[in-house]
């Protein structure tokens, strides 16, 4: 329940930056190093959320959950440019 309300809650800021996150990634790393493309890419996405000051004490219990909603979305844009490229590859 609290990870929805996170989820709720960041979903704008990490839908505006995981595209460029996964693009910035595949640009720098290139076909290879997965997991660490993958991880330039949450941790980058991670640096936009800013918790309001009465509640950034809660950042080391929060950031686990946090980091879990934007591996996932950091995932869905990998496979959404992958599906992408594939299309151009093929023609159309």
């Amino acid at each position: 329940m609290f990870k929805k309300f996170l989820e709720r809650t960041f979903k704008r800021i990490i839908e505006t930056h995981v595209d460029v996150a996964v693009e910035k990634a595949e640009q720098i790393f290139g076909g290879e190093k997965g997991e660490e493309k993958k991880a330039m890419a949450v941790a980058y996405v991670m640096s936009f959320i800013k918790l309001p000051a009465p509640i950034a004490f809660l950042k080391p219990f929060i950031s686990g959950a946090l980091t879990s909603i934007v591996d996932k979305a950091v995932e869905l844009a990998v496979e959404k440019l992958h599906k992408m490229q594939d299309r151009i590859l093929a023609g159309g």
